[in-house]
């Protein structure tokens, strides 16, 4: 959080569906580099928790930029 921002700021994160590591949440997080650390560095935890049927019908992951306020955005995510 920026010193100038307010509950109410709005702001862009990023939402990553499905969580790489928890099934069933979806991964919150502000900064593109930060997705892309989180997600590289468990997308193997990602694939091998998926099963062989499911791997060889596809696996896929969402990312989508979405805009809110920062309140909303402190509720979704694990971020201080």
């Amino acid at each position: 959080m920026l010193d100038n921002e307010t509950p109410d700021t709005v702001i862009k994160w990023w939402q990553v569906s499905p969580h790489p590591t928890y099934p069933g949440r979806v991964l919150v997080v502000r900064s593109w580099q930060k997705l892309l650390q989180t997600v590289g560095v468990h997308l193997d935890t990602f694939l091998e928790s998926s099963t062989e049927d499911e791997l060889s019908g596809g696996v896929s992951m969402e990312f989508k930029l979405v805009q809110g306020t920062l309140e909303r955005y402190r509720e979704l995510s694990d971020d201080d």
